[in-house]
């Protein structure tokens, strides 16, 4: 069994084209409205392994926001421990320039 993508034929509403439509931009879109239909066959074979790659790029994307979270709080601690740092040797009276 063949799935196939179709892009419906929209066909512009008549007042799209009447004098008082706005021009340009709706001009434009009445054009792309009125796309030929388009049909991409694919094999259940071919669809099954695009669901495959969409789940995986899923799980990537959910891998890469935790590694984000971890690298954020990494910096957060580093912030921290440089701000500590530099509170002991303004304390001690040793400035940051030397």
């Amino acid at each position: 069994m063949n799935v196939y993508l179709k892009f419906l034929n929209y066909k512009p509403k008549p007042e799209d084209a009447s004098p008082n439509a706005q021009k340009g931009s709706s001009q434009v879109s009445s054009l792309l409205k009125a796309a030929p239909i388009i049909q991409v066959p694919l094999s259940n074979d071919a669809l099954a392994d695009k669901e495959q790659t969409i789940q995986e790029l899923k799980e990537t994307i959910e891998i890469m926001e935790v590694k984000i979270k971890k690298l954020e709080q990494l910096v957060k601690l580093k912030d921290s421990k440089i701000q500590a740092l530099t509170n002991i040797l303004t304390q001690n009276g040793i400035s940051d320039n030397q």
